[in-house]
């Protein structure tokens, strides 16, 4: 729901917001003079129908429950998790699109290699000039009855002319086409994980702008807290300054401070503009300064399923790749039988002593055999061998490297966590230096430096507090990401 209402609503939505209070007020305005209305009639004791009251009841309830609603989405709709951060940048990411398209080609493949069953037609057309033909000569002795030239045939055109329909029949392919498919929908599954990688590198980088600026909005609430308790302990120092007890440098170093964190508050809110800025457009969503960032609830399970990460995955792919591949080799050398025909008009037809224009045709079958290839499939053999080694290396180094990276994680987390608790102590030690920083500043005991320090002291605990909370979910969120399970 979050999601939905994050895409949807416009950059206007304090207007929108602020309308629909307005309207909220007027109906709990109205809705309050119905209530007062009913329990006045009800003191008076007044003979109001049953039905009328019936639904003043149901009016005043839908009132309430629409409220209720609307309070809860105002609440919500100005907020983003990290969950529906990555989901978002995922679905609006450009590479996301290859993933239809990869379907679709190989769907179009897929269809080319069914057609190879199909009987595949051919229309040819042939026009020749030959320098000599067939001829027959026959020699017979001289008969005063009989002349040998009635007999020959007449010569041939050396112009020849003939217009064929072929038609040819895949009958025993050997098992090519069913390996073709294979290989085709392998090399479509590694395509596909190819962009889960890409997908998986993009949320990534999600998540160390989502980090980056929940630090940052932190950072802010607590140099804005200590800006106003040093504005607070300025008017005091003012006071007495007027009062002729403290000198007017006092102020002024206490001023000046409070410039200094202005400056600090203008650096910090423009680089949570330019990290919303990156965030919204990677996810597409109207991410806003009055946009909250909610840290997710994040629990660890010891256990490490390395072959849940994109990486390892096509790492797998790859290598079933090889073996369709591999499966493919044999096919090559198998004996393979067509059927053909053709039908045809031409001059000569098949009979090469007519010298007239006939019709023909001729149907067979052909069948072809490679029985020697120069061991070419026993090296491709070996070759695809020394393929799968090569990702099994891969395979290798990447468990190693993730091993590391996970031990490196976990480090991290188990220093955070002791780190957390001594930043509670160290804060509340903090807090009460600068009480009795503040009343020694109004007794002139200190400085209005000396009190700065104790300000800038208290400010860095605050903030290395929030800066080790932060950095232990995300920590945790590291170490579920490397295993692939977030």
């Amino acid at each position: 729901m979050t999601e939905f209402i994050l895409t949807c609503l416009p950059r206007t939505a304090m207007f929108f917001y602020s309308s629909c209070l307005n309207a909220i007020n007027n109906i709990m305005q109205n809705g309050r003079d119905d209530i007062e209305r009913f329990i006045e009639d009800h003191e008076r004791e007044t003979d109001i129908p049953n039905s009328l009251n019936y639904e003043k009841m149901i009016r005043l309830l839908t009132i309430a429950g629409l409220l209720l609603c609307f309070q809860a989405w105002c609440q919500h709709a100005d907020t983003l998790t990290l969950d529906s951060c990555r989901s978002s940048a995922a679905e609006h990411y450009p590479l996301t699109k290859q993933r239809g398209l990869i379907d679709a080609s190989l769907d179009l493949r897929q269809k080319n290699l069914n057609a190879t069953y199909y009987p595949q037609l051919f229309l040819n057309g042939q026009a020749t000039y030959q320098s000599a033909v067939t001829t027959v000569e026959i020699n017979i002795p001289d008969n005063p009855y009989f002349s040998g030239e009635n007999i020959a045939p007449k010569p041939i055109s050396k112009d020849q002319y003939k217009l064929t329909l072929d038609i040819n029949q895949v009958i025993y392919d050997g098992g090519n086409i069913p390996r073709q498919k294979d290989l085709e929908r392998m090399n479509h599954d590694v395509d596909r994980q190819n962009v889960e990688v890409d997908i998986y590198k993009l949320k990534q980088r999600v998540d160390d702008i989502f980090f980056n600026i929940v630090f940052l909005q932190e950072n802010r609430k607590i140099v804005l807290s200590s800006r106003e308790e040093l504005e607070a302990k300025l008017g005091q120092v003012e006071s007495a300054v007027r009062n002729g007890v403290m000198l007017s440098s006092e102020a002024d170093v206490l001023h000046a401070e409070m410039i200094r964190l202005d400056q600090q508050l203008i650096d910090i809110g423009s680089n949570i503009e330019v990290g919303l800025n990156i965030l919204s457009q990677l996810t597409g969503l109207p991410v806003t300064g009055a946009t909250g960032l909610i840290l997710p609830e994040v629990s660890l399970d010891p256990a490490v399923y390395v072959d849940e990460r994109p990486e390892y995955i096509l790492l797998g792919l790859q290598q079933e790749r090889v073996e369709a591949t591999r499966n493919l080799l044999p096919v090559k050398i198998r004996p393979r039988l067509n059927g053909f025909g053709q039908a045809g008009y031409g001059r000569p037809g098949l009979n090469m002593l007519s010298n007239k224009f006939d019709p023909f045709y001729i149907v067979g079958a052909r069948l072809s055999w490679n029985i020697w290839d120069w061991n070419q499939t026993s090296n491709s053999k070996q070759l695809l061998g020394i393929q799968h080694d090569i990702i099994n290396t891969q395979k290798e180094a990447f468990e190693q490297n993730l091993s590391v990276q996970l031990e490196a994680y976990r480090s991290d987390i188990m220093k955070y966590e002791q780190m957390i608790k001594q930043d509670n102590d160290i804060i509340q030690l903090r807090g009460k230096i600068m009480k009795s920083a503040g009343s020694q500043l109004d007794n002139g005991v200190i400085t209005a430096a000396d009190y700065i320090g104790y300000l800038h002291d208290e400010t860095r605990s605050r903030i290395d507090r929030e800066l080790h909370r932060i950095s232990l979910v995300k920590a945790k969120v590291n170490y579920l990401t490397a295993q692939g399970k977030f």
